[in-house]
């Protein structure tokens, strides 16, 4: 799978929130639960589910086991929500990560069809076990000059190392 990076890029910093509540805006994911039932999908290269890895859903949160793989790279495990934003603003997602080990997970707003462009990207540092955060996404314009990006929100763990990972209470508000 080919990806592209277009727009203006802007990596945000991580913040550690107090807590998981949706401010002025509205939750653009629709609810808080990452799941089928609220549109979310997986994709995970074969390689890493011959070596054991495993991507899906259970009671309203992303789960990810992540495996050793000589050449995984962190487009291998994505879980995704198609979701239509606006060019040339910034959205700020919030949620809830367990994870069995320290990692980086990539999240990212990308088109949801060939050839994959990246509106914005940034990488989260996550500690091991529970906690809050935080991260902004700044959209690019759109390649096609609209105001509207067909588009989807991803989260990439295919470069995390050897654990499994929970997100979960995810928010997504457009901000200022």
């Amino acid at each position: 799978m080919m990806m592209r990076t277009a727009g203006k890029i802007v990596t945000a910093g991580l913040a550690v929130v107090a807590g998981l509540s949706a401010g002025a805006g509205d939750n653009l994911l629709g609810g808080s639960g990452l799941g089928l039932e609220t549109g979310w999908l997986c994709w995970q290269a074969s390689e890493v589910t011959r070596a054991g890895g495993t991507s899906g859903f259970s009671h309203g949160a992303i789960v990810v086991k992540t495996v050793k793989s000589a050449n995984t790279q962190s487009t291998d495990v994505q879980v995704f929500k198609p979701l239509e934003l606006s060019a040339e603003q910034s959205y700020r997602l919030t949620f809830l990560a367990t994870a069995g080990c320290p990692g980086t997970v990539s999240v990212g707003y990308c088109l949801a069809q060939p050839p994959f462009t990246y509106y914005a990207m940034t990488k989260v540092d996550l500690v091991a076990g529970p906690r809050e955060y935080d991260c902004v996404l700044k959209l690019g314009k759109d390649l096609a000059g609209k105001d509207k990006i067909q588009g989807s929100l991803r989260f990439l763990f295919g470069a995390f190392p050897p654990a499994t990972i929970t997100v979960s209470h995810g928010i997504l508000e457009q901000v200022e």
